[in-house]
């Protein structure tokens, strides 16, 4: 092979192998980091940090329920175009709820 034309395609080899590394490297970090997590998951989830909550110190705050008809009002302002069909009160967590039973949009 004539060394202008070896050149040449060194060359092409080396821009190719350039682009198609700035292509697959994202698939890699990917493909890398998600296999970290599926084998080391507690792990990954201590650098994360926890997303749980406690929800005792909701005890601790002072009474702040809303009545029904103030909850209703929240509950038209969310849902402006959907009728509320029924309310019924209901607990949640230990905490007294009222439950909102709406038809939605696009049904009859």
């Amino acid at each position: 092979m004539k060394p202008a034309t070896k050149a040449k395609v060194l060359k092409f080899f080396r821009v190719s192998h350039g682009w198609l590394g700035l292509i697959v490297f994202p698939w890699i970090l990917i493909i890398g980091l998600t296999g970290l997590y599926l084998n080391h998951s507690k792990l990954v989830l201590g650098w994360i940090g926890s997303s749980s909550y406690d929800e005792s110190q909701f005890a601790e705050w002072p009474e702040q329920g809303l009545s029904q008809a103030d909850a209703l009002i929240v509950a038209q302002s969310v849902w402006a175009s959907e009728p509320v069909n029924s309310i019924e009160a209901d607990r949640y967590h230990g905490f007294d709820s009222f439950v909102f039973k709406k038809t939605p949009a696009g049904s009859s």
